[in-house]
């Protein structure tokens, strides 16, 4: 491969300079097919690797280019459409793995395109040991290192080391060597292996740099290891305020203190302010994103409200420490509607225990046991939900019981496509948070070990609410698979009002409208989609609150949410999409 490079090179050198010595009056343009060439020729230098397919194409076509002003190089064309088609048939052999990667080399790849590729002997690369035990000792190395090379081998242009991030394993002779990728630094483009033992463990680092020694390169990344490994605990202290906005205008948080957050409001709307350390400013945005989407995902079930964060955001050291609240108020166990009590948004005692143990924790967000990581899973699937529910476009939505009002567009499309959809997160969410009290069975015929998750989601359901949820549930969870499995809505017709149609798709065998029908054991059960949310996200918080906390009273208090005039609000919102010269002067609650 490199001869073929080093003899493509020669020969476009040779005709570049016949056409430069034939054409003296066009020496502008025959110059900068020359710069082209030398960029090139500055590439392999620097990263020894082979030209290849288009670029190289890109290069003989700003040449031919001058066919339309030089016509003498017709013969000179030939020449290089010969030297293509190599270059191309090389670019071929490639793509079919025709080309293997010779034994004990590593094939390094541009950052700008694979057509351009090298291939290093693994011994050119320096070795340093490093030897961290565990996931998390591991990333926090790694995490000490990036910033030891922005800190020290960051370009002229730059405050860090650009990377071309492209993770592959070696070979699969050696699956615990993985490439990392490519680093533009001051010192030219760096390539880094780990060798890792098993998937947490690394055992040391590879290095490969072509511009300098290898003796110098393993004297510098020994020097960057060792303070890496010094300083990997040396944190600084990081804040941000963020915004929050929810599907209800208007409302805002009660507030809330932990030892690294303050939930609140101002004149601005509600906020979270976060601490939380950091080896450097990348580390701080990364795990501030991990919080805000915990955050977000967590409130789903909390509130049964859609929070998302306003942006853009701004991080910095901590200058001021967290204001501290020593008397909060909490909200007492509810199902049907959100957590708005007093015109506020509040919480439970055990949401804030959940945020302060499993969100704003000091540096990393780790999962502590296997029903806190399925419940957090669960909770983005209700996040999810929540997002698809409110495309339904409802202006003002009620619920209690077994039944729910809302107000909505009737020409929203995709309506039965949008409760189909989110209904079958609220199930996913269901199916994960119960995970941990899978109960399998042995089949009797083959052995083999048989889960029944719909009898898992309908029992985790009738614990917290009842049988016939349990059951309803059960029947919902069928009706989830058919849709993942086979694309069935939940009705295959589509209403706009309340006018019966017959629809064999149903439980009911009519036309759903707003809500979801199913049988199960031959009875007819069904539910709004409001209904399923707010039945999904009560359970969710018994199962936190029983298993995390050790919570047992679940007792709901709904009379607590009757301070909001739910009749004000509605003829507030019939106001808001009645046609213009209607007056709305009252309504009748039946």
């Amino acid at each position: 491969m490199i001869t073929l490079f080093v003899d493509f090179q020669q020969d476009l050198y040779r005709i570049t300079r016949n056409l430069k010595q034939r054409f003296p009056k066009q020496d502008g343009i025959i110059w900068h097919c020359i710069n082209l060439l030398n960029s090139l020729s500055r590439f392999w230098e620097d990263h020894h690797t082979t030209l290849q397919g288009q670029d190289m194409t890109d290069v003989i076509g700003e040449i031919l280019r001058l066919q339309s002003t030089l016509s003498p190089l017709k013969d000179n064309s030939k020449e290089l459409f010969g030297l293509a088609n190599i270059v191309l048939e090389q670019k071929k052999m490639v793509m079919e793995n025709r080309i293997p990667v010779p034994k004990d080399c590593v094939r390094l790849y541009s950052p700008f395109t694979q057509d351009i590729y090298g291939d290093v002997p693994l011994d050119a690369f320096c070795e340093i040991p490093v030897n961290t035990k565990g996931l998390v000792e591991s990333n926090h190395f790694l995490a000490s290192l990036w910033n030891e090379m922005n800190n020290n081998l960051h370009p002229s242009k730059s405050s860090y080391v650009p990377w071309a991030y492209s993770p592959r394993i070696i070979s699969k002779d050696s699956p615990n060597l993985i490439l990392l990728g490519d680093v533009d630094s001051r010192i030219g483009n760096i390539y880094i292996i780990l060798s890792l033992e098993g998937k947490q463990n690394i055992k040391s680092l590879l290095v490969y740099n072509s511009r300098i020694k290898k003796s110098n390169c393993q004297s510098l990344f020994e020097k960057l290891v060792e303070q890496a490994r010094a300083n990997q605990n040396t944190l600084k202290r990081y804040a941000c305020k963020v915004y929050l906005k929810s599907n209800i205008e208007g409302i805002t948080f009660s507030s809330y203190s932990g030892t690294n957050f303050f939930l609140g409001c101002d004149e601005n709307g509600s906020y979270v302010d976060i601490r939380l350390n950091a080896i450097d400013i990348i580390e701080a945005r990364q795990q501030l994103m991990t919080r805000l989407d915990a955050l977000c995902s967590f409130l789903a079930v909390e509130t049964n409200l859609l929070f998302e964060v306003i942006t853009p955001l701004e991080i910095t050291e901590e200058h001021e420490q967290l204001q501290v609240l020593t008397d909060m108020q909490y909200i007492l166990p509810f199902i049907d509607g959100p957590a708005i009590r007093n015109d506020a948004i509040m919480l439970s005692a055990s949401a804030i225990r959940y945020l302060e143990k499993y969100v704003f924790v000091d540096r990393d967000i780790m999962h502590v046991n296997e029903r806190q990581k399925y419940f957090s899973r669960g909770c983005i699937h209700v996040f999810e939900a929540l997002k698809k529910h409110l495309e339904r476009g409802e202006k003002f939505k009620f619920s209690s019981g077994m039944q729910n009002v809302s107000l909505a567009p009737k020409d929203t499309p995709g309506q039965q496509i949008i409760i189909t959809m989110a209904a079958m997160s609220y199930l996913s969410a269901i199916e994960t948070a119960s995970i941990p009290e899978e109960s399998p069975e042995t089949c009797p015929t083959c052995g083999n070990v048989a889960y029944k998750i719909s009898n898992r989601v309908m029992n985790f359901m009738a614990k917290y609410l009842n049988k016939e949820l349990g059951s309803l549930f059960k029947g919902l969870y069928a009706m989830r698979s058919q849709f993942l499995h086979s694309g069935k809505l939940s009705s295959e017709s589509y209403q706009i009002t309340s006018r019966p149609f017959l629809d064999p798709s149903t439980g009911s065998g009519l036309s759903d409208y707003g809500f979801i029908t199913c049988r199960v054991n031959g009875e007819m059960m069904g539910a709004g989609l409001q209904n399923i949310q707010e039945w999904t996200t009560y359970a969710l918080r018994c199962y936190y609150q029983e298993h995390l906390f050790g919570v047992t009273d679940f007792e709901t208090h709904e009379d607590e949410s009757r301070d909001i005039d739910f009749k004000q609000m509605f003829i507030d919102k019939i106001k808001e999409v009645v046609p213009n010269g209607i007056e709305v002067i009252d309504i009748k609650l039946l």
